[in-house]
């Protein structure tokens, strides 16, 4: 790995910019982990407001997409052509239809941004709620998207928050819907990730043969931030990874492998932020 570093200061200079947002991982696999969820977070960040600010910047493009060999790198694909954590964030940040919560002028700002060339009526849905899925507000609307378009569809003052409103304890949920099918979600938190007090909760597991390939189901009764799907021994494609599970609600993923169903489940792993730090207590991770 020193060999393949080209840049004398770049494993110092991940440290420091993991230090600035997040604790110390525990160990060297959740450092690795917790370093791909840092840079996806970093330009999810970064596109979504150059998204927001359309027709003033029309496009954003990232570095870099893959690498040429093994090597710790900030490519989205590695040297085998498997995704990381950003290529699974940019297939959502960078989606013809986005929603995107902001915080601005003392008020959250709820943006939606469209790349399609036709109009689109949605429906927006807003749930402030706590980390053990206690919602706090709820707002849902009809909204209708114009094309090539970037719009404010529902602001709401913080000074209007509930007064139970922790900003290290809850999140605001954002989800755009279209003919009743989900197109895009998002998440806005209020505080730095190193002060957030995430739940350690268990995360629940099944996984059935469905045709030539798996499903792969998963649920938690808390927020679980950035889970991450592996298998150990054995190579799987994942239709999604890197994805945060809202307190309660099941997400499935199609797995295609050639190994067997006692295998991948003998290897299954699956990890969330908070399982890259010691321990769930205030300032982890």
């Amino acid at each position: 790995m020193l060999a393949h570093q080209k840049n004398n200061a770049g494993n110092s200079i991940i440290h420091d910019y993991m230090l600035r947002y997040y604790s110390e991982p525990k160990d060297f696999a959740s450092f690795l982990y917790a370093s791909q969820v840092l840079q996806a977070e970093g330009i999810k960040i970064g596109a979504e407001h150059l998204r927001r600010d359309r027709p003033r910047t029309m496009g954003s493009i990232f570095w870099q997409l893959n690498d040429c060999w093994p090597v710790a790198s900030w490519s989205s694909l590695d040297y085998y052509g498997r995704w990381k954590a950003l290529q699974y964030y940019a297939r959502r940040f960078y989606n013809d239809l986005l929603v995107s919560p902001h915080e601005e002028n003392g008020s959250i700002a709820v943006y939606v941004v469209s790349d399609r060339t036709t109009p689109t009526s949605a429906n927006l849905r807003l749930r402030l709620m706590n980390f053990d899925g206690t919602i706090l507000r709820e707002e849902s609307r009809v909204v209708e998207v114009p094309p090539l378009s970037s719009q404010v569809d529902l602001r709401w003052p913080k000074a209007e928050l509930p007064k139970t409103f922790d900003p290290a304890g809850a999140f605001l949920a954002a989800d755009l819907t279209v003919g009743g099918q989900p197109v895009s979600s998002n998440l806005l938190f209020f505080a730095a990730p190193k002060e957030l007090r995430l739940p350690a909760a268990p995360i629940s597991s099944s996984l059935e043969r469905v045709g030539d390939s798996y499903r792969l189901r998963l649920v938690c009764p808390d927020l679980a931030r950035s889970v991450s799907i592996s298998f150990t021994g054995s190579e799987a494609e994942l239709s999604d990874d890197y994805f945060d599970l809202l307190p309660g609600r099941s997400v499935e993923v199609a797995v295609k492998s050639p190994e067997s169903q006692e295998k991948l489940r003998a290897g299954l792993k699956i990890v969330s932020l908070v399982d890259a730090f010691q321990s769930a207590a205030p300032g982890h991770p």
